[in-house]
């Protein structure tokens, strides 16, 4: 157990800044990345979201390809803490695919 005062999370968080969707509650929005580990990640969405509730993200990454591919990661999850419109979720799995021309999703889960 670690001491108290120190980072309990078991994922080192990385800062970066992406846009993302999102459908939660039969709500679909957009927000942006603030922070992300292995884990989860910390969002700001464009309204405030409750917390425990499930969420479908489609998280538009900044591909590295010659030639560029549009790439996104998915990642369904929980909402596990909120605070106003800063969204923590912890992820249940991510995975790659390539996006839409939009650099993403219209909302609806794709197989």
């Amino acid at each position: 157990m670690k001491p108290p005062g120190q980072d309990r999370r078991s994922h080192r968080r990385y800062p970066i800044s992406v846009e993302l969707k999102y459908s939660a509650g039969g709500q679909v929005g957009r927000g942006k990345t603030i922070n992300l580990s292995e884990g989860g990640l910390l969002f700001e969405a464009d309204v405030a979201l409750p917390s425990n509730l499930r969420i479908d993200l489609w998280i538009s990454w900044p591909g590295r390809t010659w030639p560029p591919v549009p790439l996104e990661a998915y990642a369904p999850g929980k909402t596990v803490r909120v605070e106003g419109t800063k969204v923590a979720v912890k992820f249940d799995r991510a995975v790659f695919r390539t996006a839409k021309h939009d650099g993403g999703n219209d909302g609806r889960k794709r197989a």
